[in-house]
């Protein structure tokens, strides 16, 4: 990665860190990555709170898979009753944050007014603090 693409990162980073649901948020971490991945361009790791982007698309494409990670991180840990359920990575919840992240608004009006997650099989978390997830077996589909 060149110097200019770095500086160019730096400074979009700095715009994303300047919104208000960024302050607001819980920690997360976002580390470019010198890699890239046949079918990704980035992952979300709820266990360390870390978002690892590729390095190796263009700069427009780096920033939007920051949005679309940090989007990830929001509704893990922000969104109301959060149930991950098997098979679905992307939510419609998921969509609706990733659109209100790029708005300089709270936090809140980020999550407002999501659609309340279906409780079938899936993951939900064990604990207040977020730290460990449970498997719910749910009804099996014949």
């Amino acid at each position: 990665m060149t110097e200019n693409v770095k500086e160019q990162l730096k400074k979009e980073g700095e715009k994303i860190a300047r919104k208000s649901w960024f302050q607001e948020m819980e920690p997360v971490q976002i580390k470019i990555v010198d890699r890239k991945w046949k079918t990704k361009r980035g992952w979300y790791e709820w266990r360390k709170k870390v978002c690892y982007i590729s390095g190796r698309q263009p700069i427009k494409d780096i920033i939007e898979t920051v949005y679309h990670e940090l989007a990830h991180h929001v509704e893990y840990q922000h969104a109301p009753n959060f149930f991950r359920r098997k098979g679905v990575m992307h939510s419609r919840n998921f969509k609706i944050i990733y659109y209100r992240l790029h708005s300089n608004i709270p936090l809140q009006k980020v999550i407002e007014g999501l659609y309340p997650y279906e409780h079938s099989r899936g993951w939900k978390w064990k604990d207040k603090k977020k730290t460990d997830m449970q498997w719910i077996p749910g009804k099996e589909r014949r």
